[in-house]
C-alpha cells in the first residue's frame, strides 16, 4: 500500500519539477528580518503546488502523444527555499537539522572538491562564500515564454526590494535535445517516487504488466521506484527491501512536514578544456594501436551516446529507436540481464521491451563513466548494492549561457537542483563518497566529469577497456565543470511556509 502525498501542500518543483523551456534562479540576501519576512509572505500564493505540476506534465504529454506542440503556460511556475542564516534571523534554531544545511556549502566547498585558499574560502567561487555575499533565499521559477518570465522576475523583484538584496539571477532554457554544453541529454535518469494522490492516482505512472515481477521494482523499465521518504519529510522511507515502507522520515521542525533539502551548486562547463581533453587521450589510445570510432571516447566516459542511448542497449552506435522511447532509455543493468519487459495495458498497442545485456567488467560501459561513479544500479560498492537505492535524489538540471556560435567567450553552464532529505547521506555522499574519488566505487578513477580533487590544475588518470579488449590505462588530464557558488535551503510544504512567515499566526 502507498501512501497517499499532499499533492496540494507540497511544492511542485519537488516533484514533478516544472518541465518549462525557459527558467531562472534567484538568490537574495536578507537586508531587514521583520520587513523581508513580511514582503515575503506576499509570495506565497503564486508558488505552484505540486498538484499543479502535475496537472501541467499530463498536459505535456497529452500533446506529445497527439503530436501537438508543447502547450503554453498561462502562469509562471514559482518555487521558493529558505537558507539556514534566514532562520536563524527569525529566530528558528537550526542545529537539530542537517549538519551541512546548519553550517552552509561555503563550509562544506574543500569536501565538495572545490579548491579553497588558506582560510578555506571558495577560491572560485563569485557569490555566496561568506557573509557579505551570502544567499539567504532561492527562488527557481519556469515559463514557457521567456518574456513573460523576465516580466515576473522584474515584478518579484520590485516587491522584495530593498528588503532583500539579489546575489544572483541566472536565466536558463531547455537547449535543443535537451543537451548541456557537453552535448549530451541531461536528466534522462530519474527515480520515480511511490506514493498516490488524493483520487488514488499513481503519482509515478506504471508501465509494466502488474503480473511481472519488476512491476513492484520500477514504474518505466529501468526506473526504480522510491519511497517518497528519500525526498519528503513526514512519509516512509526506503530500505534494503525496496518493496517494503521504511520508517517514517521524522521532518527536523513541525513545519517542515511535506518539505525538503534543496541543493543548488552553479557549475560552469569549459567545453573547450573537455574537447582538448578528449582529443589528447586519442591521440595517446591511437598511439597504443587502437582504432577509435568518431565519439567512441566521450561516450564512454559518460556512459551512454549524446542523444541519451545507454551504452549497454547499443553499444557501437546512438539508437534512436531507444533514446526516442521513454520505455527504453533507462532499461539497463550492470551485473543482472534484463530480459524482455512486458507492458502494461495502456490503450496502447501491446509491446515488450527487448532484452539488454550485462556489463559487469565494464567491456561496454566502462566502470569509471559518470553514469556508474554517481548511480551504480545493481553494480558493486563499499555499501551494498541494496543501499544503493537510499541515496537517489530528485535532481534538476537548468542549461545557462549562450551558445558557443554566440559568444565563444561568455559563461556557460549548468544549474544543478536536487531534493533529499539528507543533504549528508544523499547529495553529499554521492559526490565526495563516489564522484570525487579514484578507489569508489569501482576503483577505475575520478568521475571524468564530475569528479574534484581540490586542486585547480587536476591530473586525472583512468581505466577502461579499449576498442581492442584490452584494458587501458588512460590520462584525462584537466578540469571541466568548475562551481562557482550555491547553496543549501529547505523548501517547505505551503502550510509551513504561512507558519514561517506568519501568515496564519500573524501574532509569530
Amino acid at each position: 500500500m502507498e501512501p497517499k502525498i499532499d499533492t496540494e501542500d507540497i511544492q511542485g518543483h519537488v516533484f514533478p519539477g516544472f518541465g518549462t523551456t525557459h527558467s531562472v534562479v534567484i538568490a537574495l540576501q536578507l537586508q531587514n528580518s521583520v520587513e523581508g519576512r513580511m514582503v515575503l509572505a506576499s509570495l506565497v500564493p503564486e508558488i505552484t503546488t505540486m498538484s499543479d505540476s502535475l496537472g501541467k506534465k499530463d498536459a505535456r504529454r497529452e500533446a506529445a502523444i497527439r503530436g501537438l506542440p508543447r502547450p503554453a503556460q498561462q502562469t509562471v511556475s514559482l518555487a521558493l527555499a529558505i537558507g539556514a542564516t534566514a532562520l536563524r534571523s527569525w529566530g528558528h534554531d537550526t542545529r537539530g537539522f542537517d549538519l551541512s544545511f546548519h553550517e552552509g556549502m561555503s563550509k562544506d566547498a574543500a569536501s565538495l572538491g572545490d579548491p579553497v585558499g588558506d582560510d578555506f574560502v571558495p577560491l572560485e567561487w563569485t557569490f555566496a562564500k561568506g557573509e557579505e555575499d551570502r544567499a539567504d533565499l532561492l527562488l527557481i521559477a519556469g515559463h514557457s515564454d521567456p518574456a513573460g518570465l523576465e516580466q515576473a522576475v522584474e515584478r518579484w523583484l520590485q516587491m522584495l526590494e530593498p528588503h532583500w538584496k539579489p546575489v544572483l539571477i541566472e536565466f536558463g532554457r531547455r537547449r535543443d535535445g535537451d543537451k548541456e554544453f557537453f552535448g549530451f541529454q541531461d536528466g534522462v535518469s530519474q527515480p520515480a517516487m511511490r506514493g498516490v494522490t488524493a483520487e488514488g492516482e499513481y503519482l509515478s505512472r506504471r508501465t509494466i504488466a502488474a503480473d511481472d515481477p519488476r512491476a513492484e521494482l520500477f514504474a518505466k523499465p529501468g526506473q526504480l521506484l522510491i519511497w517518497p521518504g528519500s525526498f519528503l519529510f513526514g512519509y516512509s522511507s526506503q530500505t534494503t527491501l525496496p518493496t517494503q515502507a521504511g520508517a517514517t522520515v521524522t521532518p527536523p521542525a513541525p513545519w517542515m512536514k511535506n518539505g525538503s533539502y534543496l541543493v543548488f551548486r552553479r557549475l560552469l562547463q569549459n567545453v573547450t578544456a573537455f574537447r582538448e581533453a578528449i582529443a589528447a587521450t586519442e591521440e595517446f589510445l591511437t598511439a597504443q594501436g587502437e582504432q577509435l570510432p568518431e565519439g567512441w571516447l566521450a561516450a564512454r566516459l559518460v556512459g551512454r551516446w549524446p542523444d541519451g542511448t545507454p551504452l549497454t542497449a547499443s553499444p557501437d552506435k546512438a539508437d534512436a529507436d531507444i533514446s526516442k522511447n521513454p520505455l527504453r532509455i533507462n532499461n539497463f543493468r550492470f551485473f543482472a540481464s534484463l530480459s524482455p519487459t512486458p507492458l502494461a495495458e495502456t490503450g496502447e498497442p501491446p509491446q515488450s521491451i527487448p532484452e539488454v545485456p550485462p556489463d559487469p567488467l565494464g567491456l561496454v560501459c566502462p566502470r569509471v563513466s559518470h553514469i556508474r561513479q554517481v548511480n551504480p544500479r545493481d553494480g558493486i560498492s563499499e555499501i551494498g548494492q541494496e543501499n544503493h537505492p537510499g541515496k537517489l535524489m530528485l535532481r534538476r538540471g537548468l542549461a545557462f549561457g549562450p551558445e558557443e556560435e554566440e559568444d565563444p567567450d561568455a559563461e556557460r553552464g549548468l544549474m544543478f537542483l536536487s531534493y533529499q532529505t539528507s543533504i549528508v547521506n544523499q547529495f553529499k555522499f554521492v559526490q565526495t563518497n563516489w564522484a570525487n574519488a579514484t578507489q569508489r566505487p569501482t576503483g577505475d578513477g575520478l568521475d571524468p566529469i564530475i569528479g574534484q580533487d581540490g586542486k585547480q590544475d587536476t591530473k586525472r588518470s583512468l581505466r577502461l577497456f579499449a576498442p581492442s579488449g584490452r584494458q587501458r590505462q588512460c590520462p584525462f588530464n584537466g578540469r571541466f565543470v568548475v562551481a562557482t557558488g550555491g547553496g543549501y535551503f529547505v523548501s517547505p510544504g505551503i502550510a509551513g511556509l504561512k507558519y514561517l512567515l506568519g501568515i496564519d499566526n500573524p501574532g509569530d
